[in-house]
């Protein structure tokens, strides 16, 4: 969506907003029916950030709409809007899973676990910090850590992603988030699959310093 065509629809999203107060989420339904256009607009003033918008004001009654829409989503366009996968690390978390409800999130995976994990899995925050959503990432092990395919896919989606500067650095500091988190818990699923994320990064902490140096 070009940039005038999304400041005309912003425009007019809000006005239908602001004249249809109790209508939100019927606006939210007709921007999840292209999802196409949400995760790729955050930035400017396009359908992303008005169903984020929507989504913070009800997110008990836009997971019900969300969740229905997920199980046929198979060009992962709306899963990329829930979890930015791919975001650069340093810019501000925009993903739309942590708006919602944590537990009610769970509820829905374990009614289907065998195809609503991988859903999940693709847009799970990359934390373990309660303030930016990492309780659903802690409930998620909780529920599904003896599982190995699926902690290794976890050590993977916190692995992807964008950053600045020195591999070695970004991987470094990752490492140390993780420490912290070590100490800030107790579950027994949870440290066991941060004792096995540090053991990853601490590989490829050595094997980027060693490319690097050759590099220089």
């Amino acid at each position: 969506m070009e940039t005038r065509t999304a400041n005309y629809w912003h425009a007019v999203a809000e006005g239908f907003r602001e004249r249809f107060p109790g209508r939100e989420l019927e606006l939210l339904s007709g921007i999840l029916a292209h999802p196409e256009y949400l995760w790729s607009t955050r930035s400017s003033r396009g359908p992303g950030r008005i169903a984020d918008d929507i989504v913070r004001a009800h997110p008990n009654e836009a997971w019900m709409i969300v969740s229905k829409l997920l199980e046929s989503d198979e060009t992962h366009d709306l899963v990329s809007w829930l979890g930015d996968e791919f975001g650069l690390d340093d810019r501000p978390q925009v993903d739309a899973i942590r708006y919602f409800d944590p537990d009610m999130i769970m509820a829905w995976v374990l009614q289907k676990p065998v195809t609503r994990v991988r859903k999940l899995l693709h847009c799970l925050p990359k934390t373990l910090d309660e303030k930016d959503g990492g309780k659903l990432t802690k409930l998620f092990l909780e529920a599904l850590g003896d599982c190995e395919n699926v902690t290794d896919y976890l050590i993977g989606h916190f692995w992807s992603g964008g950053w600045a500067g020195p591999e070695s650095a970004y991987r470094a500091g990752q490492r140390n988030k993780a420490r912290q988190w070590i100490s800030e818990t107790k579950s027994a699923k949870v440290l066991a699959w941060l004792y096995r994320y540090i053991e990853a990064l601490n590989r490829d902490v050595e094997v980027a310093e060693l490319r690097e140096e050759r590099e220089f």
